[in-house]
C-alpha cells in the first residue's frame, strides 16, 4: 500500500450509523459519523492465513500484565493461533506498518500482509503503531480478526436493541480499522510496549544481494521515458519552489490532488522534500523499479524516483518498496509513481 493512502486514517475507532426511517422503504442516504466502540476495530475481515477459531464471545483485554503473560514467538503464534487465542502473551518482534512480524529480515522475505500479526490498543495509540519501524518487546492479549468482528456485531446488535426500546431509528453498523480492514488472522492487542530505540529499522547495502526487490531503472527500462518525465520534473518544481508550475505539472500528469499536494509541496512545514527548496542545483534523481512488474494490463508498471539528502548515498539506497518512503531518518526521499489500466498515479507522500 502506498503511503498517500495512510490518509484514509484507519486507526481512526469510528462507527458508521445510518439512518432508517421506519416508515420508508428506502434507506435514508444521509450519513453520520459516531463513535461506538473507543479503540476498538469494527470489521467482517478478509480470510485468514491459519484461521483461529471463535468458538464463543471474547472482549479485548488492555490490562495484560507481564507477570501473567505467557511467553511466545510470533512464529508459533502465527502458525498455531489457537494454542493462545484468549491469553496474555510476552513475544518480541519488528513493528511496522501496524504489524509484528519475527524479525526486520522478515518484512523482505515475506511480503503477503497475512504472514503477520495485527496490532491493537490503545497505548501507544494507532497513528504511533503506524508509524513504528522497530523491534520492541510486546505483553498483550492474543486475538483475532475473527473475534473483532464478532465482538463487533454483538456489541451492535445490543446498541440497537436499546436505541429501539428508546424509540430511535437510528442504526449502528459496524465498521472496521486497522489492519483487519483488508485481512483475518492473528491479532495482539498491546497494553505494554518496550521500543528499541536502537534497533536498525531497514536493510541495505550488502543485504541487498539476497533481499532487494528492487533493480535500478536502465535507458532501456520499460517505460523509462515516460517515469522519468513524470517523476523529474517535480523535484525540479520543488527546488525552484515554483508552485504553479508544479500544480501544472501534476494536473497534466493526473494527479487529482494536484493543488493541496503543489501547497504541501512548498510548504517547509509539511514537506519531506525541504532539503531541495532553493537548493543551488538539480539533484541527480535515481529511479528504480520493482523485479516483478504490477499485475494486470500489459502497459502496467510501478516505478520510484529518489533523491539523496545527504553527500552521499551509495549503498545507501532503498532496496524494496517497503523503504521507498520518507521517513525522516532515512538518507533519501522518494516518488511514487505506477500505472494501472492506463491511469497514472504519482504519489508524493
Amino acid at each position: 500500500m502506498s503511503d498517500s493512502l495512510k490518509a484514509q486514517m484507519f486507526w481512526l475507532f469510528q462507527t458508521l450509523v445510518r439512518t432508517i426511517r421506519s416508515n420508508q422503504v428506502s434507506v435514508d442516504r444521509s450519513f453520520q459519523i459516531r463513535a461506538l466502540l473507543a479503540g476498538l476495530i469494527l470489521t467482517g475481515c478478509a480470510s485468514p492465513n491459519s484461521t483461529p477459531e471463535v468458538t464463543k464471545l471474547v472482549p479485548p483485554r488492555e490490562d495484560c500484565a507481564v507477570s501473567e503473560a505467557v511467553p511466545a514467538t510470533l512464529e508459533d503464534f502465527m502458525s498455531h493461533p489457537n494454542r493462545f487465542i484468549d491469553k496474555c502473551i510476552h513475544v518480541r518482534g519488528f513493528v511496522a506498518f501496524r504489524d509484528v512480524v519475527p524479525s526486520l529480515q522478515w518484512l523482505y522475505e515475506h511480503p503477503k500482509l497475512d504472514e503477520r500479526v495485527a496490532l491493537y490498543g490503545r497505548n501507544p495509540p494507532g497513528v504511533e503503531l503506524w508509524a513504528m519501524r522497530n523491534y520492541a518487546d510486546l505483553v498483550g492479549f492474543a486475538y483475532s480478526c475473527e473475534q473483532l468482528g464478532t465482538f463487533a456485531e454483538a456489541q451492535t446488535e445490543q446498541k440497537n436493541e436499546e436505541a429501539k426500546k428508546k424509540g430511535s431509528d437510528v442504526e449502528s453498523i459496524p465498521f472496521i480499522a486497522g489492519n483487519c480492514h483488508y485481512r483475518g488472522g492473528p491479532v495482539l492487542w498491546v497494553s505494554l510496549i518496550t521500543v528499541d530505540e536502537n534497533s536498525p529499522n531497514r536493510l541495505f547495502g550488502p543485504a541487498a544481494a539476497k533481499f532487494s526487490s528492487l533493480t535500478p531503472m536502465l535507458p532501456s527500462t520499460a517505460h523509462a521515458t515516460e517515469i522519468a518525465n513524470a517523476i523529474g520534473p517535480i523535484f525540479e518544481f520543488m527546488r525552484k519552489q515554483d508552485k504553479a508550475g508544479l500544480e501544472a505539472h501534476l494536473e497534466k500528469i493526473g494527479d487529482g490532488g494536484a493543488s493541496s499536494h503543489a501547497n504541501d509541496a512548498v510548504d517547509t512545514n509539511q514537506n519531506p522534500f525541504s532539503f531541495l527548496l532553493g537548493a543551488p542545483k538539480a539533484p541527480d534523481v535515481h529511479y528504480f523499479v520493482p523485479k516483478e512488474r504490477i499485475r494486470g494490463a500489459a502497459g502496467n508498471y510501478a516505478s520510484i524516483g529518489c533523491v539523496c539528502k545527504i553527500d552521499d548515498c551509495d549503498g545507501k539506497w532503498p532496496i524494496a518498496e517497503l523503504d521507498a518512503s520518507n521517513k525522516p531518518q532515512w538518507p533519501y526521499s522518494c516518488i511514487r509513481a505506477a500505472k494501472e489500466d492506463n491511469i497514472l498515479f504519482v504519489y508524493l507522500y
